[in-house]
């Protein structure tokens, strides 16, 4: 019987320990190769040394069993931005503002050596994002790929507001079959912070807007 382990591991030494749970002897023959993933990503890009994503440039990282976490800032000056993302092994991917107050989209991919599993994560509202690649506690790791584009924010069709109290809003809008989520976003003035009111996916066109203030007027995006 032949069995073969891949395993993704940081640079170091390892030991290969092989134990016979049988009173038999048994005979093995054991072979190891190394092989590249071809990265370059560059360690540590933990939160605090969050490596940068450039705009149209690919990077190439890897997770490992010691390294189950990658971060990446995107800086940018439009409005939405387009992140492709390739995975090779399972694993997750989340999208923060700058703060780290809001996770403006997330995905979980499940990908192979040979299919890796290939999406488009679409975000807008602030000018700095990071991107967290990570692997779950049953996860060893693997190869991803990660770019991005800027692109042109969809203009939403028939947007209505209805005024339900003095403290809420309702907003609604078309459908479009073309886009999966929604982005509801929200602020005190035109040109002001706008924070995430929330994401709806396309079987949602309503959203409730409470907590409002009476006499504040307060702008959609």
């Amino acid at each position: 019987m032949t069995k073969v382990i891949t395993a993704y591991v940081s640079p170091g030494t390892y030991k290969v320990v092989i134990d016979n749970e049988r009173s038999a002897a048994s005979r093995y023959q054991i072979k190891a190769s190394i092989s590249s993933l071809g990265t370059n990503d560059i360690e540590p890009n933990d939160f605090d040394h969050a490596m940068t994503l450039n705009k149209g440039a690919t990077i190439t990282g890897a997770l490992t069993t010691q390294d189950k976490e990658d971060w990446y800032k995107i800086t940018t000056t439009s409005k939405f931005v387009r992140l492709s993302i390739s995975a090779y092994e399972d694993m997750d991917i989340n999208v923060y503002n700058q703060d780290l107050s809001e996770t403006l989209d997330y995905d979980y991919l499940y990908g192979k050596p040979a299919s890796p599993d290939q999406q488009i994560l679409e975000f807008c509202g602030s000018n700095v994002y990071y991107v967290k690649v990570s692997s779950g506690s049953w996860d060893d790791g693997g190869k991803y790929k990660l770019s991005w584009t800027a692109g042109t924010v969809p203009t939403v069709k028939n947007v209505k507001l209805q005024k339900l109290s003095s403290t809420e809003i309702k907003v609604t809008w078309d459908q479009n079959n073309a886009f999966d989520y929604y982005q509801v976003y929200r602020a005190t003035s035109e040109k002001g912070k706008y924070s995430l009111l929330g994401v709806y996916n396309k079987y949602y066109d309503t959203k409730y807007s409470t907590g409002l203030k009476t006499g504040v007027q307060e702008y959609l995006l």
